[in-house]
């Protein structure tokens, strides 16, 4: 049938079923997985608006104060595998995944099609991006995944001598 002959009753529908309404005439059957967007990012450089979900890493150890991280990110394997040997991280990142495991069906059973993941540490370029990293690496099979590092590209601040 042509979309453009479609009409929807939405007399006695709420927003949430309208949407349901819609999205069932334009892809019928057709359920979309839902979206993640993991965002690493600085606290020192403010909270990110758009985040769903917000999580701060910043009790574990900083690479920033180890002179030959500083410059690197956490898209670098001596950054990443430093944050990772940190005693928090383990325990962390398994309570983490059971908390997103749970609610992540949750929100997509609620008609979430977009939800956006966000780690901070202080300055958005080691901790915040590792631990960004691994939850896309973890979801990437079952979800839309993107991931983004809102401030691993700014410059890497003088540590104090």
């Amino acid at each position: 049938r042509d979309r453009a002959d479609v009409v929807i009753d939405t007399s006695g529908m709420n927003t949430w079923q309208l949407r349901d309404a819609v999205a069932q005439e334009m892809a019928p059957g057709d359920r979309p997985r839902m979206q993640v967007t993991f965002s690493s990012f600085g606290f020192k450089h403010g909270v990110p608006r758009e985040a769903d979900l917000m999580f701060d890493v910043r009790f574990l150890r900083n690479p920033h104060y180890v002179a030959e991280l500083t410059a690197l990110t956490g898209l670098d394997p001596s950054v990443a595998g430093y944050v990772a040997d940190d005693p928090g991280y383990g325990e962390f990142m398994d309570r983490l995944y059971a908390l997103l495991d749970h609610v992540l069906p949750l929100y997509e059973a609620e008609g979430k099609r977009h939800l956006v993941v966000a780690i901070g540490c202080t300055g958005g370029r080691h901790r915040s991006v590792t631990v960004a990293e691994a939850l896309a690496a973890r979801y990437r099979d079952d979800l839309d995944v993107t991931v983004t590092h809102r401030d691993a590209d700014r410059p890497a601040e003088a540590r104090a001598q």
